[in-house]
């Protein structure tokens, strides 16, 4: 009887590290449309309104999600009270603060990272191409995000049920 609840215990946590891995993926979609959100939302704010950055990064940190939602305030609020003269700086520190909660590859952060080297250095028309290719970029990484969800998914779910159950089946 004992020894029947270990296995049962063996498979459970076997499935259930599976979904946790299956998570990831669907956690780097998300995060990436809320990426993409926050970009929309900034080309409005800078381009439509003139909104000067940080306050703008201050209105989108509170309409989107953690954890992209702490580091536009936080970048917000560094460049605020002087303490970095540069977005791109203010952002490097606070992704490496919260990478552990951050679920994106290194070619999206390279994507943000080319994204806010030449955001606001050029004039409002350069600004709105550098918008449209930021856009279009993050859109193919979301495309990909969700096919590679989509399929690894459902191949982790399994896969930790399948180990978990040959694991028993061995101690049996």
């Amino acid at each position: 009887m004992f020894k029947i609840v270990i296995l049962c215990i063996i498979t459970c946590l076997s499935t259930y590290l599976g979904i946790m891995i299956s998570d990831r993926f669907k956690k780097r979609v998300t995060q990436l449309k809320e990426i993409q959100k926050s970009i929309m939302h900034l080309e409005n704010e800078v381009l439509f309104n003139n909104t000067n950055l940080p306050e703008a990064l201050f209105m989108i940190g509170s309409k989107v999600n953690s954890p992209i939602s702490e580091i536009l305030i936080k970048v917000a609020d560094k460049l605020l009270r002087g303490v970095s003269n540069n977005i791109k700086d203010a952002f490097e520190e606070e992704y490496l603060k919260e990478r552990e909660k951050l679920f994106l590859l290194k070619d999206d952060y390279s994507i943000i990272d080319d994204f806010l080297q030449s955001l606001g250095d050029t004039n409002l028309e350069n600004q709105d191409k550098v918008f449209r290719l930021i856009n279009k970029r993050i859109a193919l990484n979301l495309v990909e995000a969700e096919d590679e969800s989509k399929k690894n998914s459902k191949v982790y779910k399994s896969l930790g049920f399948c180990i978990g159950s040959m694991i028993s089946i061995f101690l049996i």
